[in-house]
C-alpha cells in the first residue's frame, strides 16, 4: 500500500525502520526484497565473505539507487554460489542485464575474479530497455522501470570494473550483441531483461554453450509481475525437457544436465 501512496526518495528513508519494525513486532529473522523469514539460519549473511563482498557491491553502487541500495542479498548469495559452481566448469561467466552491477560487483570481489580462469562478459544496453522490443503487454512494467531506476550508466560501469582484467562489458541490445564476441563455453549464466522477448533470445542463443553442470540464473523467474516471463521460459524448459526451480527470493534456476 505505501508504495501505491508515498514517493520513492521517502520509501527509501522508511526502508530501515519498516524492517526494525516487522522484526520487533513479528520476531521476523529476515525482512527485505519481498521476502519475510523466521526460523531460517542466515549464517551465510555473516559470513565474512560474502559480507565483504555485498559490502564492496554496495559501496559500488550506492550512488546508483539514491543512496539507499535494494537489499538484494539472499539473491546475491544465490547468484554467489552459482557463480563458485561454475569456477570447476572451465567456462566463462555471462550475465544479460547489468545494470550498474550490483550483482556481478558481488561475484567479482566473491571469487577474487582476477584470480579466476574464465572471462566474464556483462551484456546490457546500460541505459535501460528498449521499448521498440517489448510486447505491449509488459509495456507499462517496463516503462515504470525505465522511469525509476535506469540511466546511462555505461561510462560509471565501465570505470567501476576496470580494476579486473577479465570482465568485459558489453554494451548494444540483446540478442544482436551477442554476435559481436567470441563465448564458445559458458558455466554461468544470469539473465535479468525485466521483459520476456530478450530473455527468451538469450536461452536459445546460449543453451548449447552451457557445459554439464552449468547453472542458470533467472532473476525474474518467481516475480508476480513478470509472469509473462515465467510462462515463456516454462515453455522453453518444456520444449528442452528441463524443470526449472523456483526459489523464495523470487529467482528461478535452471541445471543444465547434458
Amino acid at each position: 500500500m505505501l508504495r501505491k501512496i508515498l514517493p520513492e526518495p521517502l520509501q527509501r528513508k522508511l526502508r530501515p525502520f519498516k524492517k526494525n519494525l516487522f522484526k520487533n513486532l513479528f520476531g521476523y529473522d529476515f525482512q527485505a526484497d519481498g521476502l519475510m523469514s523466521t526460523g531460517h539460519n542466515l549464517e551465510f549473511m555473516e559470513d565474512l565473505r560474502f559480507k565483504e563482498a555485498w559490502e564492496y557491491s554496495l559501496s559500488e553502487n550506492k550512488n546508483n539507487w539514491g543512496g539507499s541500495v535494494p537489499d538484494i542479498r539472499w539473491r546475491a548469495h544465490i547468484a554467489c554460489w552459482a557463480a563458485t559452481n561454475a569456477l570447476k566448469l572451465n567456462a566463462d561467466y555471462v550475465e544479460c542485464g547489468v545494470h550498474t552491477g550490483l550483482l556481478s560487483h558481488t561475484i567479482c570481489h566473491y571469487l577474487d575474479f582476477n584470480s579466476v580462469a574464465s572471462k566474464f562478459w556483462l551484456f546490457d544496453t546500460f541505459e535501460g530497455i528498449p521499448l521498440p522490443s517489448v510486447d505491449e503487454k509488459e509495456r507499462k512494467l517496463v516503462e515504470n522501470y525505465n522511469s525509476k531506476y535506469y540511466f546511462d550508466c555505461f561510462s560509471q560501469v565501465k570505470e567501476s570494473f576496470s580494476i579486473y582484467n577479465n570482465v568485459h562489458l558489453v554494451k548494444g541490445l540483446i540478442p544482436e550483441s551477442f554476435r559481436n564476441v567470441d563465448i564458445t563455453k559458458v558455466g554461468y549464466l544470469s539473465i535479468d531483461l525485466n521483459n520476456a522477448d530478450p530473455e527468451i533470445a538469450t536461452l536459445d542463443f546460449f543453451w548449447d554453450k552451457l557445459v554439464k553442470g552449468a547453472i542458470v540464473v533467472l532473476d525474474d523467474y518467481g516475480g508476480t509481475t513478470h509472469y509473462i516471463q515465467k510462462k515463456a521460459i516454462d515453455k522453453f524448459c518444456l520444449d528442452h525437457c528441463i524443470m526449472p526451480v523456483t526459489l523464495p527470493t523470487g529467482q528461478g534456476l535452471l541445471i543444465k544436465n547434458t
